[in-house]
């Protein structure tokens, strides 16, 4: 199970994001207003913008554009 997890981590890169989110000169822990509402942003389009071209789940719902992808447009990765 924990390479499985492991896995999951390096294709997600979660921990890079969330290092690169709390260093000093980004969020610094989310002490750096400025930067915070830069990150909330991203965060926010990541959850509220619709993928182009549109692509929907088998339920239908419709799949928002993902966070790695706002990440790179906005060049913090």
């Amino acid at each position: 199970m924990p390479s499985e997890v492991n896995a999951v981590g390096r294709t997600y890169v979660i921990q890079p994001i969330h290092d690169k989110y709390d260093h000093r000169l980004e969020t610094n822990h989310g002490r750096n207003a400025p930067a915070q509402r830069a990150w909330n942003g991203y965060l926010q389009r990541a959850f509220t913008s619709l993928r182009v071209p549109l692509v929907r789940a088998p339920d239908g719902a419709t799949y928002k554009i993902r966070l790695l992808d706002v990440l790179r447009d906005a060049r913090k990765i």
